[in-house]
């Protein structure tokens, strides 16, 4: 190999071909959604975790990513899925329950491309934001932004501030006038930023968070108390190996960072936050190169959250992707992992109470992969968690009930 990096004493510089930029594939109109598809009735009598049936749409992928709950007859899950009208590009989706049955609900896309939604939050009045991302005609990542005024979805006008890329990864909704999605953008250099978006009533805007990571920041979930108390979870990158925890706290004026754990096994990468401001719950998983992922939880008070002790289901992978607090005060929270004797994943459903954690049994109706992407506490009493279920190829919807 010697010769390969061996000095030529050329004095001239090779000219390279221009940057390869796509011409754009059509315009960024909105296109409106299908036919909704309704699903068959469900019983949510039983006990622990069970599955209940909900709809798939056409014969290829689709997914759920997150649910939210109004009231125990009113629950929205969004996610993507492909259109048998195009089954190579990801639209936009959304499932009801209307305590009967789950409904899906193609929705609109923004643009010729991908469209996926990541997040969903539903006020007691049956309204509802859900966030994710586009595609844009110029094969540009952008914020999508989605509203349920309580009869049909519409996408909402929302900044994308990042140069390269925008993501929003999760939605907390206070009330009609006063909603939260959080997420990352990404500069002309390639840094990530965390990126926080608020609504007013009439519009939504950036405003402005802390970057404590020198090698990129990143939010990927939020939950609010009140209006004058949200958080915002994500990792921070730092110059060396590993990165760690980023938590921030918006106190009615302002987005501040909270002192975080500090864990040198590995980068913890939180994706799920939950609870008071007596009492928060981060929940993801650590991750390491000498190691199978495993779950992560840091608790306590939100000013001085402490790495918790959480059991993993073999000794494959474990991810933990959502959380909620129950009726009860407990958390929940919900992911898979890895089976090593099939190599296929499972769900994975963990219960902490007062800091102590627990593995709980739920079920894998598919013969191929199943996961849980998704967690929400029903107001008065019970939970809905979503994800996908696999059988021999493609992914369909998977939801699970506790009363």
């Amino acid at each position: 190999m010697a010769p390969l990096f061996q000095i030529t004493g050329s004095t001239t510089t090779p000219s390279l071909p221009a940057p390869f930029t796509p011409p754009p594939d059509g315009t960024d109109s909105v296109t409106p959604g299908g036919s909704p598809v309704s699903g068959k009735a469900v019983s949510l009598t039983g006990t622990g975790w069970f599955a209940v049936p909900s709809p798939t749409i056409g014969n290829s992928d689709n997914n759920l990513a997150a649910v939210s709950a109004g009231s125990a007859n009113d629950v929205w899950a969004v996610g993507s899925y492909y259109a048998p009208s195009n089954t190579n590009v990801l639209a936009a989706m959304a499932e009801h329950f209307d305590g009967t049955r789950w409904t899906e609900v193609p929705l609109a896309n923004v643009g010729p491309n991908e469209n996926s939604l990541l997040g969903v939050s539903e006020l007691a009045s049956g309204h509802a934001w859900a966030v994710g991302y586009y595609v844009n005609a110029e094969y540009q990542q952008k914020t999508l932004i989605q509203h349920y005024d309580g009869t049909s979805w519409s996408v909402a006008s929302s900044p994308s501030p990042g140069a390269r890329q925008n993501i929003l990864y999760g939605v907390a909704a206070i009330s009609d006038s006063d909603a939260w999605a959080v997420g990352a953008d990404q500069d002309a250099s390639g840094l990530w930023h965390t990126l926080a978006e608020h609504w007013n009533g009439t519009a939504w805007s950036v405003v402005a968070t802390v970057d404590t990571g020198s090698g990129g920041n990143q939010f990927f979930a939020v939950t609010a108390v009140s209006s004058s108390s949200v958080y915002a979870t994500g990792q921070q990158s730092r110059a060396a190996f590993p990165s760690q925890v980023l938590t921030e706290h918006w106190n009615g004026s302002a987005w501040s960072a909270l002192a975080t754990p500090s864990e040198p096994s590995g980068s913890p990468l939180p994706l799920g936050v939950t609870g008071t401001d007596t009492s928060l719950d981060v929940v993801g998983d650590l991750e390491s190169s000498t190691a199978p992922y495993s779950t992560f939880v840091a608790g306590g008070p939100p000013s001085s959250l402490s790495v918790l002790s959480t059991p993993n289901n073999g000794i494959g992978e474990n991810d933990l992707f959502a959380a909620t607090t129950a009726a009860d005060g407990s958390t929940w929270a919900v992911g898979w992992y890895i089976d090593p004797s099939s190599g296929n994943h499972l769900t994975l459903v963990e219960h902490g109470v007062s800091g102590q954690w627990s593995i709980d049994a739920s079920p894998n109706p598919g013969t191929g992969d199943n996961g849980l992407a998704g967690i929400t506490a029903v107001p008065g009493g019970g939970l809905w968690a979503v994800g996908i279920t696999t059988g021999n190829s493609n992914a369909s919807t998977l939801v699970l009930y506790h009363p």
